[in-house]
């Protein structure tokens, strides 16, 4: 944890509507629900100290409260005091619905293993005293304290919430206050789903956690969100990110949620009851979408959606609301082609790319060269994504059809719908918090795709929107007129379809909202993939 020096300017986009819900089990705010709330900052060592961790501890208590929450609460403790209040609240959780751990202060991962540090503490850099044995000896190991009692109560509702770094130790860097935020140390833990349990990291991989931003946004929304946890975690997650943008800091702190839980649950007490105990798969009909894991969480949470018809719109669909934009305008100044007005009205758009899990759940092969259920599906042309499609909607007799998006509203929805984002990428004007592309797609000395939903989303809550894969929409690619449009679906004809998005292994200015890339529809290749697209049923 370090101390973020600038004055920091909160910029908050709400989503509008009240999210709906399509979870396992309804909660209807009388469950019973305790929290342990830990935070250090006094730490003996001297350049370990901190300013703000009680302070931002102080904050969680009070917000749980509001939350009604039953909270101990466990300031500057030493590993004794840490472990024992740790007793105490394992103790309990048997006559508690809902469990949540807080932990604010230094963190980190040795060999792969997550830790709190108490004020009592070794250093891992320690060249007496034994080193990285002794600090594995002074810090608190969270996979073997908090996640093995957790995972003892997989039917009911757990939170871990990780204020904290996720340093590597394992390197030669060293903690110290007054480095450089640019100088981010790697981390090489997992990023693992715990069934019942959703773990709330204030920061990414190889990212530091700064002092007094993350817990600052979650309080403000903790008590008073009507949302599902999961949306208001991405609002929470929205905050940090403009935050940063603020100050100008590019691309350090993203706040990651590994979703372990398949319940509606909503922190603030007093929200509206969600009277509706559909299971999921009453919900969905559709087996891919319903069953895999998308960006490291089980995604079984409706999109907020405020179309009147929205019963069997697939889990993972945001609701796009129609209106005009200018297309071919790019927020850095160069237009791709002639800027002219366009109108789009309602539709549906994936929030994730299609993933090579769905794909392989319906059509029983991967041609994907990069292997992994997260990825990105690539490698497959825009005929073999129609091919896609059609076994998609084969199996659906509610009235909607997948399809992919027209190039209009992939750009509308890349500029954040009604929102209007005026950033020269989806969502942001720092490339790296939103997309993953040449100079960051590194992994093992090889540009890869990655995960589906690891970075920040737009303000329609759209990922990888900018960069990973190359997204194919459905018009065949020609000039753009100069008059007004609406709803339009390309050139009559043409030899080539329309890529939008750029990908892991072209440059930033190929993945502006703006830009435009284009291909013969049989081409394939590592950089293209799509994501599908609903019209809104009327």
């Amino acid at each position: 944890m370090e101390k973020l020096v600038l004055f920091l300017v909160c910029c908050w986009c709400f989503w509008s509507g009240n999210a709906q819900n399509a979870r396992n089990i309804t909660i209807e705010g009388s469950e019973r629900r305790i929290a342990l709330v830990m935070g250090n900052d006094n730490y003996n060592i001297e350049r370990f100290k901190l300013d703000n961790c009680i302070k931002d501890a102080q904050m969680m208590v009070e917000a749980l409260k509001k939350c009604k929450f039953e909270v101990i609460y466990c300031p500057n403790g030493s590993r004794m005091t840490m472990l024992q209040k740790m007793d105490d609240f394992f103790s309990r959780l048997p006559n508690y619905d809902v469990a949540l751990v807080y932990y604010s202060g230094h963190g980190g991962v040795l060999d792969g293993v997550q830790y709190m540090m108490p004020i009592d503490v070794s250093s891992p850099y320690s060249e007496e005293g034994g080193g990285r044995t002794l600090f594995r000896n002074t810090a608190v190991d969270i996979e073997s304290t908090v996640l093995a009692e957790f995972n003892k109560r997989q039917d009911k509702i757990n939170f871990l919430i990780l204020d904290a770094c996720r340093s590597n130790f394992n390197d030669d860097s060293r903690i110290a206050k007054s480095k450089s935020p640019n100088e981010v140390e790697e981390n090489k833990s997992k990023f693992d789903q715990h069934t019942g349990t959703t773990i709330v990291y204030s920061t990414g991989v190889r990212h530091r956690s700064f002092e007094g931003v993350y817990t600052e946004e979650l309080v403000k929304l903790l008590p008073v969100s009507n949302k599902d946890y999961s949306l208001m975690l991405k609002d929470v997650a929205a905050a940090v990110r403009k935050k940063q943008e603020a100050a100008r800091i590019s691309g350090l702190q993203q706040p990651q949620t590994a979703e372990g839980n398949d319940k509606y649950f909503c922190f603030n007490p007093n929200a509206k009851p969600i009277n509706d105990s559909k299971k999921q798969s009453d919900v969905v009909h559709d087996t891919v979408i319903k069953t895999v894991v998308i960006g490291g969480t089980t995604n079984t949470t409706a999109p907020p959606v405020t179309d009147n018809n929205n019963d069997n719109i697939p889990a993972g669909f945001v609701y796009v609301q129609g209106g005009t934009f200018d297309m071919g305008k790019s927020a850095d100044g160069n237009n791709a082609g002639t800027v002219h007005s366009v109108t789009v009205s309602d539709f549906y758009m994936c929030d994730h790319e299609v993933t090579q899990a769905e794909w392989v759940a319906v059509m029983g092969n991967n041609l994907s060269s990069f292997k992994g259920d997260n990825l990105p599906v690539e490698d497959v042309s825009w005929e073999d994504a129609q091919d896609y499609i059609a076994k998609l909607n084969a199996n659906r007799n509610d009235g909607y059809k997948y399809r992919l998006p027209t190039e209009a509203e992939w750009e509308y929805a890349a500029k954040g719908g009604i929102h209007h984002e005026n950033t020269t990428y989806s969502g942001s004007n720092i490339l790296t918090s939103v997309g993953w592309y040449w100079d960051n797609s590194e992994t093992e000395g090889s540009k890869q795709t990655h995960p589906v939903k690891q970075l920040a989303a737009n303000a329609l809550g759209l990922y990888d929107m900018s960069g990973n894969v190359w997204e194919w929409c459905s018009d065949w690619y020609g000039a753009y007129p100069s008059n007004a449009e609406t709803n339009p679906t390309g050139a009559p004809s043409g030899s080539f379809r329309v890529n939008r998005g750029g990908s892991l292994n072209f440059n930033a200015a190929d993945c502006r909202s703006a830009y435009r890339h284009y291909n013969t529809p049989t081409l394939r290749g590592v950089a293209f993939g799509f994501r599908l697209a609903l019209a809104a049923r009327r």
